[in-house]
């Protein structure tokens, strides 16, 4: 089990208002300076992927689950 400083859990989409203009620049400050993050967003839409390699990139695992007209679903 990996041990992280702390799980950022948003119901914010990363593609759009808030999720992208406030929460990727805060986890990116974050994670530079060295803590350990889990990120788990809601996303009305498929992961970014260019978003998904930039987290891997900084160590931070992006959890993106779907979140549609009627709320969140359970992944497949």
């Amino acid at each position: 089990m990996e041990n992280y400083d702390f799980t950022y859990n948003t119901i914010d989409s990363l593609s759009e208002g808030v999720g992208s203009s406030q929460i990727t620049l805060l986890i990116s400050l974050l994670s530079k300076a060295g803590l350990k993050i889990k990120l788990i967003t809601y996303e009305k839409s498929n992961q970014n992927s260019e978003l998904a390699d930039y987290f891997k990139l900084i160590g931070v695992p992006w959890i993106a689950r779907p979140f549609g007209a009627s709320g969140f679903t359970e992944d497949e």
